[in-house]
């Protein structure tokens, strides 16, 4: 899970985007250009969540008729056309354990809908026998959520707020999973290439990929440019901006004075990170559920997918040996 801007609260968050939930239906008829009104969802003392409704206040609407999504949304309890469809089949999919059976429904919601991108991911990651084969499939994906989004003045009309608008969203986790395969097989500035472009589509990131976009420009010794990632978000106190920040300083100025207060700050931080780093902490064999601030299942998922930039990084380890303790 991630918090409203994007900072990663689980393991998987960092591994592979997740397939999203359900949202929760509202037995309601809306008007054309599915008009909705103003829904709460809340927590009942069970933990089961409620909807309250204040039917004097409409959300507002794109063009297209889509609620734009914040804390207040809502959702008609019935499926209205082939991509609505398709994308429930979607949330089955998700919820299945079965891989066959979640196979044959993404197959089903491109059959329902060619423009279904989650279905293309899912098929993406568990139908394809070669990574060239996944690229092709999250290829697929990304044009479909393209068609879905509607015509380019519609895309470049919800730039700046993407993820916000619920029909975005397919698009931008087959974009990410394209990017993920091809860094895996060495198309690496492509890669990146993708990453920037989503960040620009939505500068909330709130799928969180500046933190392994950083990572990632560090590999390719475009040390100016994850710099300029970590001033633009500005998050010094967070592992995961502190510690690149350190390796940026070390990388430029070896073992010098900013370097070293560089790394008192990724430190404290969090200090749990130095010790996965050098070898003194073993990696655990489980995924932690959730993840905290400043504690170790933090430090291990960003050792996760960032420990090859400091082994990579010449000097780097061992100077981390020699500053800490």
């Amino acid at each position: 899970m991630r918090d409203d801007v994007g900072r990663p609260r689980a393991w998987y968050g960092l591994v592979m985007a997740t397939a999203p939930r359900k949202p929760r239906a509202t037995p309601t008829k809306t008007p054309s250009k599915r008009a909705a009104t103003k829904t709460t969802t809340k927590r009942t003392t069970s933990g089961a969540a409620r909807d309250t409704r204040d039917d004097t206040k409409p959300l507002p609407i794109t063009k297209r008729g889509w609620v734009k999504l914040g804390s207040e949304f809502d959702f008609d309890a019935s499926p209205r056309t082939p991509l609505e469809a398709a994308q429930d089949l979607m949330f089955e999919a998700w919820k299945t354990h079965d891989p066959k059976r979640r196979v044959l429904l993404a197959r089903e919601a491109v059959r329902l809908s060619p423009d279904c991108a989650d279905a293309y991911s899912l098929l993406a990651r568990s139908a394809t026998a070669t990574p060239q084969g996944a690229v092709e499939m999250f290829r697929k994906g990304v044009e479909a959520g393209e068609r879905a989004i509607g015509s380019r003045e519609e895309f470049d009309g919800t730039v700046g707020h993407f993820w916000g608008v619920l029909e975005t969203r397919p698009y931008m986790r087959a974009r990410t999973g394209l990017a993920e395969v091809l860094w895996e097989i060495g198309h690496r500035d492509e890669a990146v290439a993708h990453y920037q472009e989503l960040l620009r589509l939505n500068p909330n990131d709130n799928q969180g990929l500046r933190y392994r976009c950083t990572t990632w420009l560090i590999e390719l010794d475009r040390d100016a440019d994850a710099k300029a990632l970590l001033t633009h978000y500005d998050e010094g106190d967070s592992c995961f901006s502190a510690y690149p920040a350190a390796l940026l300083a070390f990388r430029a100025d070896g073992d010098a004075v900013k370097a070293r207060a560089a790394l008192k700050v990724a430190v404290a931080s969090n200090p749990y990170v130095p010790g996965l780093l050098l070898g003194a902490t073993r990696m655990p064999t489980e995924a932690p559920g959730y993840m905290g601030i400043g504690d170790e299942s933090e430090a291990v998922s960003y050792v996760l997918i960032a420990a090859s930039t400091w082994r990579t990084s010449k000097g780097a380890i061992d100077w981390l040996r020699s500053r800490i303790p």
